[in-house]
């Protein structure tokens, strides 16, 4: 009996540990979502969307396109983080009982890897409506510029190490 409450713990424990590490980005998305910088960011974003119409050559007509879009697509991203949040909500709760319901916690795991998969595949449907809108030739352009930005960020969010690593190569 004793070792079975000691078991339980140790599943309880090791799996609250591993939500508890979930990426700081969800920490930080909250952060950014209050107040002046989430202004600031919007400000910012459509300056940035604005600019790569420009250097894409974007037509009205596919700008008005474009933002129909991107306005339903985050719509829809909305929808699923909120049932993404209230599901992890729903699976800590069941973890936090005395007595779960592991079949339960399964369960509600098992929706969250639903809503995950739902987001990829309107991540996917996006790209692809994108490359409709876009000529072939604006479409490249904007692969090469994600590319980049990808990049860039990533140099600036590891910093020192993938630039020492960068410049040992160049000499």
């Amino acid at each position: 009996m004793k070792t079975k409450t000691i078991s339980k713990s140790l599943i309880v424990s090791a799996v609250l540990c591993v939500f508890m590490m979930l990426p700081v980005s969800l920490i930080q998305a909250k952060e950014h979502k209050s107040g002046e910088g989430q202004k600031w960011n919007k400000e910012k974003w459509e300056e940035k969307v604005k600019e790569m119409n420009k250097q894409l050559g974007v037509t009205q007509e596919q700008e008005q396109k474009l933002k129909e879009h991107r306005e339903k697509n985050q719509a829809q991203m909305k929808a699923l983080k909120d049932k993404l949040k209230e599901k992890r909500e729903a699976i800590r709760q069941e973890l936090e009982k005395t007595d779960f319901n592991e079949a339960q916690v399964k369960a509600i795991q098992n929706e969250i890897k639903t809503l995950q998969n739902q987001k990829e595949d309107i991540r996917l449907e996006g790209i692809l409506e994108v490359r409709k809108i876009l000529s072939q030739e604006q479409f490249k352009k904007f692969s090469e510029k994600m590319k980049e930005h990808k990049s860039f960020g990533k140099g600036e969010k590891f910093g020192k190490h993938e630039k020492r690593e960068k410049d040992e190569e160049e000499k």
